[in-house]
């Protein structure tokens, strides 16, 4: 299991955050019930629950050189990965994404387990409809790793 420090809600917070978090020691696919992301936390959603994934778009900690954290330096891994994961998640192609291990540029270097890349289907099956094209609401790389957050509905 993956997880994080949940900081303490904002006053006046209807209800407060309650983190969650996924086995990582599968592949997404099967542990999300084949091709189809995971749905489970939808009816949450439908009735106001707010689901975030978080998590680098890249997650390659292990091969971080000098030069990213100095520079800032994107290595192409990283950025394939990244053109790659935002192509496909403009055109909604939740299926191609599955397949990120074998199909995506930059393995395994930009995701060397699978627990960093995990929420991304999770988030995606909470979504009214998972092969709607996202919005991409920030970008960028942060010591060479990719920032990318988006927003689905």
């Amino acid at each position: 299991m993956t997880w994080g420090r949940q900081p303490p809600p904002p006053p006046r917070t209807p209800a407060p955050p309650n983190p969650a978090s996924v086995p990582h020691r599968r592949c997404p696919v099967r542990h999300l019930g084949g091709r189809q992301p995971c749905r489970r936390l939808r009816p949450l959603r439908e009735q106001g629950v707010l689901v975030v994934g978080s998590g680098h778009m890249t997650h390659g900690l292990p091969f971080l050189t000098r030069e990213m954290f100095l520079e800032n330096q994107v290595p192409g891994w990283s950025a394939d990965f990244d053109a790659w994961a935002a192509d496909a998640l403009a055109r909604g192609d939740v299926a191609e994404l599955a397949r990120f291990r074998t199909a995506a540029p930059g393995m395994p270097y930009a995701h060397p387990t699978v627990e960093h890349f995990t929420p991304l289907f999770v988030t995606l099956g909470a979504a009214t409809d998972p092969t709607a094209p996202v919005v991409t609401t920030l970008d960028g790389y942060g010591v060479g790793l990719s920032r990318r957050s988006f927003q689905a509905a």
